[in-house]
């Protein structure tokens, strides 16, 4: 494809992004209606639904938005991001899905099977260990402090967040920020309310899962079996939409990343090839525009790798599908027009099918979470096991061993003792001849 054909398939797919943003609840305002932009002093604030907050964001240089949160759990409106322009949306930025075929090297016209548009709408979710960097990361894809942070050892999120914000070449990502879901310290039960929450913002699925890991701490057993949890719950597949994020870029760089994938434990690098050495350091602390910007640049070639890889689709499974079915009938509720008492039946009916439905997707989760605590836990005691056995066995060596070192003690005292004796002989057999 060239650069025209390029760039007048992207037009063609600005107004049908257009139109199903303004299905899917986007309220877009422009001060200048001739080209969209909007560069003032005057802060922005709506009134949104309970459990929304609109941060005010003076000097915008992107088109606001604001969309209208369809869950209960806290989530937050960006207006836009703040961030200097990333990259225009030129051919060169359409992800080939294969090899060009022959008509095409002949002037066929067949790239809507062979190239790929990143998607328009981006979900990342965060997911880590307690206090490792996951909030902080979020705030630096997003460009904008959402997400309450600390650099300590400590969870500052308590439970699942989202924010939102708009690229300049038109895309929109939404990170979701969790708690250790896959602590051990956490309950099945709080763990599967959060993930239903987690779910319920991601309902049209999840592009890319971002496990973030402290570049300064060891890699261990316990950060393995983090990703293994995940792939008892969410199945195999999940690990082709994983990226591995580390943290503490301010302190570790490029180069000593590299040298310390290059000497890291045997679990680390089966890790790094689970992901196919999908990996991106961040520094969240820095203050370098050019810097964040390559961070966040590495970062979304990565998701966009991904999607390739997986023909534009994001993760989704059962549990989607099935919150998808609720959110799409409160849709056609609020589109289709209907009287104010069918409406109220309406209301009635979809709350008690959203409950029922909720219901039973926490009992999915809850039951897959079982199955992977017990999973995990089988798997703990075999490794448990076979570490016993392990020392079992060196343990008789060393007794074998430590045996065999005494005997050969005893036998050099014996030996040692016999030469004694016979030099004794020996001199007094040596006297009585004198």
């Amino acid at each position: 494809m060239n650069r025209a054909a390029g760039c007048a398939l992207w037009e063609s797919f600005i107004p049908a992004r257009q139109e199903r943003a303004s299905d899917s609840g986007w309220n877009t305002n422009a001060a200048d209606p001739t080209d969209g932009f909007h560069s003032t002093d005057e802060s922005h604030s709506g009134s949104g639904a309970p459990g929304e907050i609109n941060i005010n964001r003076p000097h915008l240089t992107s088109p606001p938005l604001t969309r209208v949160p369809e869950h209960d759990s806290r989530s937050y409106s960006l207006l836009a991001s703040s961030r200097p322009p990333r990259r225009r949306f030129f051919a060169s930025n359409f992800v080939r899905r294969k090899a060009l075929p022959s008509t095409l090297a002949m002037g066929g016209n067949q790239y809507d099977d062979d190239w790929v548009l990143p998607s328009a709408d981006i979900t990342l979710v965060l997911v880590g260990k307690l206090g490792c960097g996951k909030s902080a990361t979020g705030n630096s894809i997003l460009g904008q402090e959402v997400f309450e942070s600390e650099y300590s050892h400590v969870s500052v999120t308590n439970t699942c967040q989202m924010g939102s914000t708009t690229l300049h070449d038109g895309r929109t990502i939404n990170v979701i920020d969790t708690p250790g879901l896959f602590e051990v310290k956490v309950t099945t039960e709080d763990a599967g309310k959060e993930i239903v929450k987690c779910l319920n913002m991601a309902k049209d699925g999840i592009h890319a899962v971002l496990m973030v890991f402290p570049a300064t701490h060891r890699f261990s057993q316990e950060s393995e079996s983090t990703i293994e949890s995940i792939k008892a719950f969410f199945g195999e597949k999940i690990v082709n939409h994983m990226i591995l994020v580390f943290t503490y870029g301010d302190v570790i760089g490029e180069s000593k990343l590299k040298k310390m994938q290059n000497n890291a434990p045997e679990c680390l690098k089966k890790v790094v090839e689970l992901c196919q050495n999908r990996v991106v350091l961040f520094d969240n602390m820095t203050n370098d525009r050019r810097l964040q910007e390559q961070q966040l640049d590495k970062l979304l070639d990565l998701v966009d790798s991904i999607s390739a890889n997986n023909g534009g689709k994001p993760f989704s499974d059962q549990m989607f599908t099935r919150i998808k079915e609720v959110h799409d009938r409160e849709k056609e509720m609020r589109t289709i027009g209907y009287s104010e008492e069918q409406i109220s039946e309406l209301k009635k009916e979809i709350h008690r099918t959203r409950d029922e439905q909720l219901a039973h997707i926490t009992s999915m989760v809850e039951e897959k979470l079982n199955y992977s605590v017990e999973k995990l836990q089988q798997q703990l005691m075999e490794e448990q096991n076979a570490r016993l056995e392990a020392e079992k066995v060196a343990l008789e060596a060393r007794m074998k061993s430590e045996d065999e070192i005494q005997k050969l003690k005893e036998s050099l005292r014996k030996a040692q003792m016999e030469n004694e004796e016979f030099r004794r002989l020996a001199a007094e057999r040596k006297c009585a001849i004198l």
